[in-house]
């Protein structure tokens, strides 16, 4: 009896382990990688656990009976051994085959905005009011190399008749030099002042309900060329303290067609060219951390559709500033026209147009302020030959509520001059398509981790996993996340939370095109990754041993 019972015991101990294996397989279709793995190892310590109570149990019940226990230890013992190896062998394995993934550049990352909303009036059209559908938003942005990338934005935008259209707002493909330039060919945000490749179609991220009228989409009234076709060299000189950004571009020369800023997006057929640029210097550190301040500045010439054609060389010089903490963001641009008619009939003529916002960022919410003008020649062609060209003020005052981490609240009420009819009551809701984090610091030591052909220093931590230094050298830093140690990550180095560090990698991919790092399940992945990674970064809650370089302790 006590032979059949030391059976059954040893029979149990290995269907536990054999169902601890077999399980996550079964259920391979219902999660992740990474979520098969942490449940694989849930199962695999629940079967030790088991095994070790039975063995205990026989144990106690060959000690009562010795004279039967040899033949059934010597005959049972490397069976459960053999399958213990063969469950933790299996584990490693899909550890490192998921680790491996990491540097995978083959899919198709895709972000997105979409926001509906209630008014009492239509600021397009005034005979609407009531719901309405604003605008579904999807960016993708492809890595197509270690120093090529891709952003492709298209959206789904509702006309003034309510009818739904189609723009692809950007298509670019940028090459990468390194950490000071990146050079991107296609359809952009022209860089000019700060809003407009900092927010543009960026819903989720913009306190304001509205952009200042001014500065609207062309297909939205706008008198600016916000959008150029052509080439753009972009990047940024990190120094102690700050870093000295620049911006220089030439497109294709625009054309006011149907009272509209026409951008030519397949090519001009008079020859003429935008050229600009932007330059501009942002504290990264100190007492002025989160300001920033810079000139800004093109040149083009542009025609119309009217009979005699009139063409205008439009020259626009001008600044910004920024405060953007967690506390405060301040922005402010002003716009300074000096408009020459080439058709030989208007002269030239001066203009100017700007804007102040200020927003407090308090726990409850982010109330705004926004005071914008626009002092627009009629005699400029330029300006009279587009359905907003006419000179107005408002003044707008709002507040956005932060429901939960996917959905924005936000009201706006403003009050304009005479000459800018348009009044705005309403709010909207606003989905993100992103991320999203959680977690609690835990005790222990922290590593941060890198390939060790990876010379990263302790100082270059935070900017390399917020996206803002991509290069050690010639080497491509490629950064992972692991939940398994992420909240005292977050805590400890970057010293944000899971909130706050998903809203900066949103902003990245929106404005840069770049992507998240990856994350990994485990330290024993995050491990792994680094290790087949050149370039590889991440960070472990436990001593990592030989194989990887360690940049910091915690």
């Amino acid at each position: 009896m006590n032979k059949q019972l030391g059976n059954t015991a040893r029979g149990l101990a290995l269907a536990v382990a054999a169902f601890s294996a077999i399980a996550p397989v079964a259920s391979r279709g219902a999660g992740s990688e990474g979520e098969q793995i942490a449940e694989l190892k849930q199962k695999l310590d629940q079967s030790l656990k088991m095994i070790e109570a039975l063995t205990e149990r026989v144990q106690q019940l060959e000690a009562a009976h010795p004279a039967s226990t040899p033949t059934v230890a010597t005959t049972a013992a490397p069976a459960d051994a053999q399958r213990m190896e063969t469950v933790e062998n299996k584990v490693a394995q899909m550890e490192v085959a998921n680790a491996a993934r990491g540097g995978d550049t083959s899919s198709l990352p895709m972000h997105g905005f979409a926001d509906v909303g209630v008014a009492n009036h239509n600021p397009w059209n005034p005979d609407l009011k009531g719901f309405y559908v604003g605008d579904l938003d999807f960016y993708l942005t492809p890595r197509l190399g270690a120093r090529t990338k891709a952003l492709f934005e298209l959206n789904f935008e509702t006309d003034t008749d309510g009818n739904i259209g189609v723009d692809l707002e950007r298509a670019q493909i940028g090459y990468t030099f390194g950490d000071a330039a990146t050079v991107w060919l296609g359809r952009f945000h022209t860089p000019f002042g700060y809003m407009n490749t900092a927010l543009h179609h960026g819903s989720w991220i913009a306190n304001a309900l509205r952009r200042p009228a001014f500065l609207n989409f062309e297909d939205h009234d706008g008198i600016l060329p916000v959008h150029t076709v052509g080439g753009w060299l972009t990047g940024a000189a990190h120094g102690d303290g700050g870093k000295l950004l620049y911006d220089v571009y030439m497109g294709n020369g625009q054309r006011i067609s149907g009272g509209v800023i026409d951008m030519r997006n397949a090519g001009n057929d008079h020859g003429q060219q935008i050229a600009g640029g932007r330059l501009g210097y942002q504290w990264t550190a100190g007492a002025a951390e989160g300001l920033e301040f810079g000139v800004h500045g093109f040149s083009t010439a542009i025609d119309d559709d009217q009979v005699p054609e009139h063409n205008t060389r439009v020259r626009v010089v001008g600044g910004y500033g920024v405060y953007d903490t967690d506390r405060w963001e301040h922005i402010f641009e002003i716009y300074l026209f000096d408009n020459k008619d080439l058709s030989g009939n208007g002269g030239s003529h001066k203009s100017t147009a700007g804007f102040a916002q200020f927003a407090y960022r308090a726990t409850f919410g982010v109330p705004y302020l926004r005071y914008e003008r626009a002092s627009l020649r009629q005699a400029d062609q330029y300006f009279a030959q587009q359905t907003f060209g006419a000179s107005y003020w408002r003044v707008a005052i709002g507040m956005r509520f932060d429901i939960d981490l996917t959905m924005r609240w936000r009201n706006m009420r403003s009050a304009s001059s005479p000459s800018q009819t348009r009044r705005w009551r309403g709010a909207r809701v606003v989905p993100l398509i992103g991320l999203a984090l959680a977690g609690r610091a835990g005790a222990g030591e922290l590593f941060v981790i890198c390939n060790a052909a990876v010379a990263l220093q302790p100082a270059e931590i935070r900017d390399t996993f917020v996206g803002e230094k991509g290069f050690v050298g010639a080497v491509k830093l490629a950064p992972a996340d692991n939940s398994a140690a992420q909240a005292a990550f977050l805590e400890r180095v970057l010293k944000v939370d899971a909130a706050k560090y998903a809203g900066i990698w949103t902003k990245k991919s929106f404005r840069d095109g770049d992507n998240p790092p990856p994350v990994k399940a485990s330290d024993a992945e995050a491990l792994a990754y680094v290790k087949q990674t050149q370039g590889g970064c991440s960070y472990v809650g436990t001593e990592p041993g030989p194989g990887v370089k360690v940049i910091a302790r915690y």
